[in-house]
This record gives structure tokens, sequence and C-alpha cells, in this order.
């Protein structure tokens, strides 16, 4: 594969990878050529740059650019809205696009960012979908209540205390429940006396994570509907804060900063080659 060029950036300490796609090896097909394990390695905080994920930039033909995300786990996710944000202020600060705000294709939809302010980025998430409440029957014989919601990808938001939950329990569990096919994020949350949500994120083929940008949307969809929170809502999440606007169609609007961290380049085959995972055993990021 040889070098590749890439930026590290944060969205409230959600941390990814960003790589334009013409620095990636071509296939035949015309798409690129990342391999899961090298993903994996790179995401791996020990051995690689460190992330909860990768993201590739590339041109679109129904929209200003594309986005793909890859999981540590080597899975692909339909859409990060904290990433959305990155690609964002990626995009713009190439000069990749002209304009304050762009389109971007993803597996989820298309969205529509805004850069709002120096970090600051307002995106369009589009329509939340939501099947109801419901209550799954984890291994253990647990039974955990929560709401499905869609924000481009899958949701189930848990009224239990992220203060107090069993994070890395329950989230891995319902994760890969049967109710949910293509397995799913998992969102903690508390309401406060003001009328503010905390939460935490069990990140679907990532682990738990300090923030989600589609979680935090789902969050302020369940507690519109569950708990009665008025539009605009402030959602605390262990690296930061978001702000979530929700209309009375479901449209959601999301609010929050995206920062570089820094810029490199590396060889994934040599960073895989020189870490214990040589031999493409499975890796735990």
């Amino acid at each position: 594969m040889g070098v590749i060029e890439f930026e590290k950036w944060h969205g409230i300490g959600n941390s990814y990878l960003l790589m334009h796609q013409h620095s990636l090896p071509a296939r035949g097909d015309g798409e690129y050529d990342l391999p899961a394990e090298y993903v994996s390695v790179l995401c791996d905080h020990n051995f690689g740059p460190g992330s909860d994920g990768i993201l590739v930039i590339g041109s679109s033909s129904v929209a200003d650019a594309r986005m793909r995300i890859h999981n540590p786990d080597g899975s692909m996710a339909e859409m990060c809205g904290n990433g959305i944000r990155m690609a964002a202020r990626y995009l713009h600060e190439h000069g990749l696009v002209a304009d304050r705000s762009c389109t971007i294709e993803t597996a989820g939809g298309i969205m529509r960012p805004e850069l709002v302010g120096t970090d600051t980025v307002r995106v369009d998430m589009g329509t939340a979908v939501t099947e109801g409440r419901d209550t799954i029957t984890l291994p253990t014989g647990e039974h955990v209540t929560g709401r499905v919601v869609s924000m481009g990808n899958p949701h189930f938001v848990i009224d239990q205390d992220p203060a107090t939950a069993d994070v890395r329990h329950l989230g891995s569990s319902a994760e890969c429940h049967p109710r949910f096919p293509n397995r799913s994020n998992i969102e903690f949350i508390a309401v406060d006396d003001s009328g503010e949500v905390s939460m935490r994120v069990w990140e679907r083929g990532v682990g738990e994570t300090l923030a989600c940008g589609t979680g935090a949307c789902a969050v302020g969809v369940t507690t519109m509907l569950d708990h009665g929170l008025s539009s605009p809502i402030t959602v605390h999440l262990p690296g930061g804060d978001l702000t979530i606007e929700v209309d009375e169609d479901l449209r959601v609007h999301m609010t929050g900063p995206a920062t570089r961290i820094f810029t490199g380049s590396i060889d994934p085959a040599a960073v895989l080659a020189a870490s214990p995972y040589a031999n493409h055993q499975e890796i735990t990021a």
C-alpha cells in the first residue's frame, strides 16, 4: 500500500483518522483499497495513531463529497454525527468545497452540514425514524427497555443513569441482540431537573466512546417523545456537549465542534508488521 497521508480529528473526544480516497490504492471498480486489518491496527491506540475509526473522504455523483466510515473491528457504519462535522471542516479547509455549507453523501443518506463558527458545525441530520419503545432480554436474563431510533444508523436508548449503568456489560450484550439484525448503538441516559440530558454510549463495532453525534440525536428524539423536553436540548457526553434541535416531524439538527489534532503520514503495512498482530489475528481496538 505504501505511505498514506492522514489527519487526526476529534469531535468532543470522539476521534477519527481522516484521509482522502486519492491517498489510498485504487481498485479495479474505481473504489479504494483499505483492508480491515490495516483499519484495526491504525485505530489501535498502542500500535497505531489510535482512533475510534477511519473516515475516507472522496467524490460523489449526488453530493459535494462522500464520507465512508470504517469501524476498528473492520465493519462499516452508515453514518457518524461527529464525523460529519469533521468532514465538513476538512472539506472547507482543503478547498474541496467553496461555501460554508455543503452536502455529504453517506450510507445513511445525504447530510447537510454548515460551518457556523471557527470550529463549530451545524448539521441537518434528516428525519429520525422510531419504532417506539421495546424490551429485550439479554443472555443473562436481564430485561432492558428502551426506544428504538434510526438516524440512518440504529440506536437503542435506555433510561438508565449513565453514572451508574454497567455500560460495558449491557452495551456489548444489547449491541448484538437478535432484535437488531445489523447490531445497534446503545445509549444510556438521565434527564436532570433543568431539562438537560447526560448520556454515555456503547458504539457498534467500537465499544464505549467519549461521544456519539448520531447517538445524541437519537437521545434528543427520545427525551422529547418520552420525557416531554422541548427543543433545543443540551446533551452532555463524557467528551463535551452537543446541542440537538428536534422539530415536530422529528427532523433533527445537531450543533457541535470539530477539531484537528495533528496531521501525519504512515505505512499501514509497516505498522501491522511491527505489531503483535502481524499474523492478522483478531485485533481489539
